[in-house]
Formats: structure tokens, sequence, C-alpha cells
């Protein structure tokens, strides 16, 4: 049965496997076909993305980079075959970095690759040691503090280099290629200075008269070492005492600079003392005082003390020689005192009692002082001698009073007299004639009543006023016939006691019938003034003379009365 069975089912296998045979070529076929499809189709959208970084830091858009998949040039997101493949990066001064990974279908990440910068060796040699040095480069910067030499292992590029010392700075640069060893040789050119001063403690500043950076200060006495060679200017001083000076450091080389100050010493003493000293007007001590240390040159001192006047010193210190100065300090009462009394001997009207007691006063602040004694004894002089002008001016005051009122009354009599003689017909054309006599009223009266009758006219007595007691006017005219109305006023007063004063004025009139030249503008039959204005010029003086002999006829008539 189971032979039989088997001879039947063989033929049947054989028989489905003929019938599925295409089937399964179909299937597979189909299969590969649609695996063929998915390939092509996906792996277009196969890629690789993958960042960079130098030593962990972002690359500076600077940076050459480069990447390759299988020695194809790649970017982060490029397509690339799937399968196990190898990644090489590259970038400017920074080592290769190659990386296997097997790559599926899709979106394939390598991650983030590191390159590490290519280096190489720094050595480095510094003479004088360095306070700190500075590198710079493209990707590292460095710094070094107190160091006479040092190798180090930097990331290679070009190196700016700066070496810092104590006074200065000097730039080097340097490049520093892959896995070498690259050397640099800090060795500025240098030399000391040492400033020393006489004496010691003075400040002071160096500068380079061409490196505009390098200075240095301090106090003498000092050493600065490692100043570059240059010319450099030296400022030195003690307090306000400033001396300069220009010198060159020279590579190797120590300047020695020595400066001495040269000072002068002053001693003050006053009496009293306890003078406040002042130079300058800044106070520097109280006497007795000794100031040192004082440069070369001129001083203006003052001593002050209360109560006294300041003294001023002008002072020249010539050498390093000690001066002396000693003052006897015035009191200021003494001298206020002493310049208010010279003050007042010299005005223009000195009051000398006010003056002598300014130097009463002068005395008490000063006995016994020669000055205010000999001014005393200049002052005592000249109140004797004003004493003796103030009389003589009162004097004089008096006798210019009595002058001027003498003078009032002498006016006042003439005007009575005016008055009393202006209504008369041409009074004005005729002088007024003045006398004086030692005599009294009542005697001049009677000798003028006398001389009048002696006068070639023969006046008589027309007519007596008495004015007062003291003043008599009396009023002439002739006795004779052919006058032509010729007539005359006196006035006589008593002026002083025995002192009487006679006022006369004469109308004087001539006519035709006398022969007189008259104008031809006069009327024959009328009488003239004797006035010049009615003659001619060539009769002036003999007009004039006639009006004076008049005057003189009466003056002299009327003192030989009085005799």
């Amino acid at each position: 049965m189971s032979t039989e069975t088997n001879h039947l089912t063989q033929p049947r296998r054989a028989l489905y496997s003929r019938a599925f045979r295409p089937l399964s070529w179909w299937i597979v076929i189909s299969a590969v076909l649609l695996a063929w499809e998915y390939h092509r189709t996906h792996a277009l959208r196969t890629t690789l993305t993958f960042g960079l970084t130098i030593e962990g830091k972002p690359v500076d858009p600077g940076v050459a980079c480069s990447a390759s998949v299988n020695n194809r040039a790649v970017m982060s997101g490029s397509v690339v075959p799937i399968g196990w493949r190898s990644i090489r990066v590259e970038a400017a001064d920074a080592e290769p970095v190659q990386k296997s990974l097997f790559i599926w279908y899709g979106e394939n990440s390598a991650g983030e690759i590191n390159l590490p910068w290519s280096r190489g060796v720094l050595d480095m040699s510094i003479d004088p040691p360095a306070q700190e040095v500075r590198g710079k480069g493209p990707h590292h910067s460095f710094s070094l503090a107190g160091s006479s030499g040092k190798t180090v292992t930097i990331p290679v590029g070009h190196y700016e280099i700066t070496a810092r010392f104590e006074h200065f700075s000097e730039p080097y640069s340097v490049t520093v290629a892959r896995n070498e060893t690259n050397w640099l040789v800090i060795k500025p050119v240098v030399g000391a200075v040492s400033v020393v001063s006489d004496p010691p403690g003075a400040q002071f500043r160096l500068a380079s008269v061409i490196k505009r950076d390098v200075a240095a200060e301090g106090t003498a006495p000092m050493l600065i070492r490692y100043l570059p060679e240059s010319e450099y200017r030296l400022s030195i001083w003690r307090g306000e005492y400033l001396k300069e000076m220009s010198f060159a450091v020279k590579q190797g080389e120590t300047n020695a600079i020595k400066v001495p100050f040269e000072y002068g010493t002053v001693t003050f003493a006053s009496d009293p003392s306890g003078a406040t000293i002042f130079r300058d007007g800044k106070e520097v001590g109280q006497t007795p005082a000794t100031l040192s240390e004082l440069r070369l040159g001129r001083y203006n001192f003052r001593l002050q003390k209360e109560g006294f006047q300041p003294v001023e010193v002008p002072i020249e210190v010539q050498s390093t020689n000690s001066i002396t100065v000693s003052t006897n300090l015035v009191s200021l009462q003494y001298s206020e005192a002493m310049v208010n009394a010279r003050l007042e001997a010299v005005r223009p009207s000195p009051d000398y009692q006010r003056a002598l007691r300014l130097v009463e006063q002068a005395l008490k602040a000063k006995p016994g002082d020669a000055e205010a004694l000999t001014l005393r004894d200049r002052l005592e002089n000249g109140l004797q001698e004003a004493e003796r002008n103030q009389v003589e001016r009162e004097k004089q005051r008096a006798a210019q009073k009595q002058q001027e009122e003498l003078e009032a009354r002498r006016r006042a009599l003439a005007e009575k007299f005016h008055n009393a003689t202006r209504n008369y017909a041409e009074a004005e054309l005729f002088d007024t004639h003045q006398f004086e006599f030692r005599s009294d009223v009542a005697t001049v009266r009677a000798a003028v009543l006398r001389a009048v009758r002696k006068t070639s006219t023969k006046w008589g007595l027309q007519r007596e006023d008495r004015l007062n007691q003291n003043n008599i006017l009396l009023h002439f005219t002739p006795s004779a016939i052919l006058t032509l109305g010729r007539h005359c006023f006196v006035l006589v007063s008593e002026f002083g006691p025995g002192e009487v004063h006679v006022h006369a004025k004469f109308w004087d009139y001539v006519g035709m019938s006398e022969g007189t030249s008259i104008l031809d503008a006069i009327i024959p039959d009328k009488t003239v003034a004797v006035h010049r204005k009615f003659f001619k010029p060539e009769q002036a003086a003999a007009v004039d003379q006639r009006r004076r002999d008049i005057a003189e006829n009466f003056r002299r008539t009327l003192e030989n009365e009085l005799r």
C-alpha cells in the first residue's frame, strides 16, 4: 500500500511542480523588481549629515574645510550610497579626521566630527627675563608671566608676540609650522641708569625722548635696570627745587647720574621773639628759627607779630653759606602814632597839639626813642611858630576888617554925597573930590567957610543941611555977578575920632563973553560946562587942567585955613 501510494504521489507532485513553477518565477521576478524599485527610489533619499568643530569650537567661516566619502567630495546632507563608507574631513591648519560608518536608506548621521589643530613647537629664549609675554595667533593666544624662556606646543600659524619688561614693551613675530620646532630669541638692547641725589630723597621721572611709552619714576638713590637704548630726559626735584638733564642709554652700560641740590641756610632772630616767618606768603616758622635747604635765588620773607609792624626781609641766597637776619620789631602803637604825627606835621595847616599827643603815645610805647624825641622838638618849635603866626594873622584880619569897615564907610559917605547932588543939572559932568584931614567936624566946617570966600570965585553959603550930627552938607554959589551959573557942594563928615573927610564937587561953566572958543553948536548967549566933550580935541588938555586947578586951589586954601 505504501509503495503503491508513493508511486501515485510522485507523479502528482511533479505535476504540481510543473504547474506552479511559472508562478514561482513570477513571484521571484516580481519580488526582485519590487526590491529594485524600492532601492532606486530610496537610494536617492539616502543622505549623510555631520557637524564640524575644531577642538570643540565652531569652525570660523574664514577657515577652508572639506569632506569626502570614499574620495568623493560631500557636504553635510549630501546623497551617499548605502553600505560601509569612510568619511574624511580636512581643514586648514587642522589635522584630518577619517571615520567609517554603515550607510542605510534614509537619513544617516555621522555626528559631530571634531578636528584638532595642527601643532608645532615654539622655543622662546628671553634675556632679560620678561614680566609677561603675550602671544596672539590666528587660532590661539597665550600668556607667560615672569619668564626667562619656555618651550610650548601651540597651534600652527603666525603669532604676534609682546614681551613686557619693567619699563617698556617690545613686539616680536614668529610663524609656527606643523610638527616643527620654531625658535624665538627675545633679547632687547638695554642698559641701566643709577640716579643719586645729594642730599638723597629727591623724586624723579625718567622718560625716553624717542620712545614715548618708556618711562620710570621713583626716589633717589635708585638703580633702574633694563632700559632700552635711547635718548632720555631726567626731571628730578626736591620740593619745588627742580633740575632737568638729558643723556643717552647704551647697550650694556650703566649711566651713573649724580644730581647735587645746592642749598643755603638763613637764621632769623627778632626782638621781641615769637614773630611768625612768612616766605612768599607761606608760614615757615617763628623766630628764633633756622631755615635750611633754601635753594639759591631771591626770597621775600616777612616777619609778623601781633601788635608790631610787619618787617619785609628780601634775601638773596648766593651760596651754601649761612645768613643771619636779626631785627627789632616796631610796635604798631609806636609806628601808627609816629606815622600819623608825621602826616599831621606836613599838612598845609598842621594840628601841632594833636601831633604832639601822638608823639607822646609813641614815647609811651617806646620810651626814650631818639626819633620820637627829635620829632617832638620839631613839633614844639612848629607850634610856637604857628602861635606867633596865628597872632600875626589875627592882627592882619583885624586890620583888614578895620580897613574894610573904613572902605565901607568911605563908600557910604561917597554914596551919601552922590545922593545929595545927583539931582542938580549936569552933576554927572563934574568930578567928586575927596580930602582927608586930622581935625573935627566943626573946625573943618569953619575952615571950609573961610576957604570958599578966599577963592577967585568968592562963593557964598547958599544953604547948609545937617544930615546928622556927624555930616554937614554945604551948598555954595558965587557972590559975583558974572559967574555964569557956577556953584559947588561940600560935605563935611566925621570919619573917625580926629579924622574928617571932605567931599566936594564944583560946577564950572564958561560963556562967549569970556572969549572961549566954544563949539559952533553952542548958542552964543548960553553957558557951557567945562568938560572936554563940549570942546575941540586940541582944547581937551586945557579943559582938564582947568578942572584940576579948581579942586587943587580949594584944597590948598582949605589946608592953609586948618593950619
